[in-house]
């Protein structure tokens, strides 16, 4: 398009820890005059320590000239340990709300997110709830919980879209996104990986095509003890 391009990466390095990363990948996705966008990568290697969790070096937003620029990352790790203002996951419409990453948000923060999903029911397929800790102190790194209601009725992508979407419209700016629909749901959809990596690719990159003027600098796609997802996620993200 004539209205992409890229811009130079001016990089910081930043203590951000995972638990326990073996490398994370950075992608940077500039839109330029609100109209279309384009991401490039750049793969950032740690060394794993006993004594230290690895840095990761990652893209200073900068709005200048008509740019606004969205960081897209794909990390190893736990999600709970990943600095995000909002968490942005799936769950169904039914409150059977127990395994997966609704395990690991009850493992830090007990009831705290989940409730105010629960009071929010009736539930539709494709609605988002907005689950704030209000300043509740909890174990995780994140500070509120994005739930999208998925009921594997829709394509992967519409899910992902919902949840950045609402998480742009309650304003916060460090997201991040679990691999959705990877466990014991995969198939009844997406057939196989490969299609739910295209699929969350998808949806990110229709939101900020379709978003430029979103407060998001930051997207944190955390795949747990699965590096030929993390390598999927790498590859697709790099192809577009």
């Amino acid at each position: 398009s004539g209205h992409s391009r890229y811009v130079p990466y001016p990089f910081s390095a930043i203590n951000r820890f995972l638990d326990p990363p073996s490398f994370a990948v950075v992608y940077m996705c500039v839109s330029h005059t609100f109209k279309s966008y384009r991401c490039s990568a750049s793969r950032v290697n740690s060394r794993v320590s006993k004594s230290l969790r690895p840095k990761i070096q990652f893209l200073t937003p900068i709005q200048k000239g008509g740019f606004i620029v969205t960081q897209v990352k794909v990390a190893s790790g736990d999600i709970a340990r990943v600095q995000a203002d909002a968490l942005i996951t799936a769950i169904n419409s039914g409150g059977a709300w127990f395994g997966g990453i609704d395990a690991v948000i009850n493992r830090v923060a007990g009831n705290l997110f989940h409730d105010q999903a629960g009071k929010a029911m009736p539930l539709k397929d494709g609605q988002t709830v907005v689950a704030l800790s209000n300043n509740s102190a909890h174990d995780g790194a994140f500070k509120n919980v994005v739930f999208v209601v998925d009921d594997l009725k829709q394509s992967l992508h519409q899910v992902i879209y919902n949840g950045l979407r609402s998480a742009s419209e309650s304003g916060f700016r460090k997201v991040s996104l679990p691999t959705i629909r990877m466990g014991f749901t995969l198939g009844v959809v997406e057939k196989d990986i490969g299609e739910a990596v295209d699929e969350m690719v998808r949806g990110v990159r229709a939101f900020l095509a379709e978003h430029p003027g979103t407060p998001i600098e930051d997207i944190t796609f955390v795949v747990y003890k699965d590096l030929d997802t993390l390598g999927r996620l790498d590859d697709a993200f790099q192809a577009n």
